[in-house]
């Protein structure tokens, strides 16, 4: 009988191919089995993480290769996952129309490129969060100059056309801490039930925790403790502005 080198076949998971998929690509990212073709060059020089993952062999997986490339598996999610390669190899498009789900999309982003440290695209993207989420005092009267004169969302929000516990849970995330102060004075100027109103199956509040909620509180506190110092200063001049030279209003 002659001997034979052949293996037993191996039950492999079913994969899809996703977007993107290059033909020329030398290694297949899986998440939720969704394959993505890539360049293992391209996504090193962008990211830390993905230069370490390509520098070690990957056997603790059941699917060693896919068309004859090597495979990563990631535990992301496959659209999160698909979400960062898009804006790594064509860039994202960073918006603030009244369509709710921009907001979103860019946070997805955001997270993803914080997790892989892709410094670049990182970067870019918080460089335009600081643009509707001011981080210095001068630039109070400018935020509130463009809310003016933009409309309001299908939703009924105002520019920047996204609830600000979502950028509180997006800052949260990616250890940006200087965008938490101007979401919380969102927060705090709004009024209560267009903080706690959720709408039905949107995105559109984020998880806001105990602490963040007191903090809220706190603001609304001092907001209505100035508010009520003003007040009783402005009374005070114009009662006596009108006294007159009689002694009398």
């Amino acid at each position: 009988m002659e001997s034979t080198n052949e293996q037993p076949a191996i039950d492999q998971p079913d994969i899809t191919k996703g977007e993107p998929w290059f033909d020329d690509g030398n290694v297949v990212l899986i998440a939720e089995g969704t394959a993505f073709c890539v360049h293992k060059s391209q996504l090193a020089r962008r990211s830390e993480v993905f230069e370490g993952l390509f520098a070690v062999p990957h056997t603790d997986s059941s699917l060693q290769s896919y068309e004859n490339r090597g495979v990563v598996v990631l535990q992301d999610k496959a659209d999160d996952l698909r979400s960062l390669l898009v804006a790594l190899y064509d860039g994202i498009e960073l918006r603030s129309r009244r369509n709710m789900n921009d907001f979103p999309a860019i946070a997805q982003v955001a997270r993803m490129s914080h997790k892989y440290m892709t410094q670049s695209l990182h970067q870019t993207i918080l460089r335009y969060l600081i643009t509707i989420n001011p981080v210095e005092n001068m630039r109070l009267d400018e935020w509130h100059s463009c809310q003016k004169s933009h409309g309001r969302s299908s939703d009924g929000e105002s520019w920047p056309y996204f609830h600000p516990s979502l950028m509180i849970s997006l800052a949260k995330d990616i250890q940006a801490e200087f965008l938490l102060p101007f979401a919380y004075y969102r927060m705090a100027i709004r009024a209560a039930h267009d903080n706690f109103f959720v709408a039905v199956n949107t995105p559109a509040r984020g998880q806001l925790s105990k602490s963040d909620l007191i903090r809220i509180m706190v603001i609304q506190d001092e907001f209505k403790n100035r508010m009520a110092a003003f007040l009783v200063d402005l009374m005070g001049a114009q009662k006596y502005v009108g006294v007159g030279k009689h002694g009398r209003l």
